[in-house]
């Protein structure tokens, strides 16, 4: 969630960090993270790569356990033909739609190229392509009427990409010392004990619930991270903290 007002227009990346430009605080935006709860402005750069790979490093544990339960449907409807497929439980019932098949280009143009009376009728071109290489030396150059026309018509043909770039955070700040010397903040210090509790309650949930602490383990380190980093805590951070504690001692109670 981004917090205040922002137009994406007017925002570039920095070139470098004395780049950035420090406008008062009360108007500087802020994303929340949803791991932690930690307010973070728009312009303090190591918050934000900390909280991306936090985030990232989630995700793909999440991803790995969501891969495994799609391998294990694929498996229950192994013996099914059909390109939509069913698995069923006890209530639930489960949609397959299986992937299409592949083909390899390399033998499908040299299937084009020896038999083109017959290839028209089982095949077609899928599409055109750019060579970028050779259309970045020639795109500005002039030439003869017909290349400065497909020149036109490649130029054109370009629609610029409205994509994310993708991101890889090289270097995070260094994180806390293990080592760190008792908190002198009240609030701090309690919300920190709280982290270890949580964190210590997590070893004792069934086998059912490993998945459910696993989660919450990760929640509750980013939280006491963030913590240590800032020295502060948010009502956000104590909220989520103390939500995951009784989330963890429901489960408790049911071995009870």
């Amino acid at each position: 969630m981004i917090r205040g007002h922002f137009d994406g227009a007017s925002v570039r990346p920095p070139i470098t960090p004395t780049a950035v430009s420090e406008p008062p605080a009360d108007e500087v935006p802020e994303i929340e993270c949803p791991l932690t709860g930690e307010q973070m402005p728009i312009n303090d750069i190591d918050a934000l790569a900390m909280s991306y790979s936090r985030i990232t490093d989630h995700i793909n544990r999440v991803d790995a356990t969501r891969q495994r339960i799609r391998q294990v449907f694929a498996m229950q409807a192994a013996e099914q033909t059909t390109k939509t497929r069913r698995v069923l439980g006890r209530d639930a019932v489960v949609k397959l739609t299986m992937p299409d098949d592949s083909w390899d280009n390399g033998i499908l143009k040299e299937a084009w190229n020896d038999f083109p009376d017959q290839r028209d009728r089982i095949l077609r071109i899928e599409r055109i392509a750019v060579q970028k290489r050779e259309y970045a030396k020639v795109k500005d150059a002039t030439g003869d009427d017909a290349m400065t026309a497909l020149l036109g018509m490649v130029s054109d043909a370009r629609r610029e990409s409205t994509a994310l770039p993708s991101v890889t955070i090289e270097r995070l700040p260094p994180k806390p010392s293990d080592d760190r010397e008792p908190a002198t903040d009240p609030e701090v210090a309690e919300a920190l004990e709280l982290c270890d509790l949580v964190i210590s309650m997590i070893d004792d949930l069934p086998t059912a619930g490993v998945e459910f602490g696993e989660s919450v383990g990760d929640r509750v380190r980013g939280i006491a991270e963030t913590i240590d980093h800032t020295g502060v805590v948010t009502a956000n951070q104590r909220n989520a903290l103390d939500n995951m504690r009784a989330g963890i001692e429901r489960w408790l109670d049911r071995r009870r």
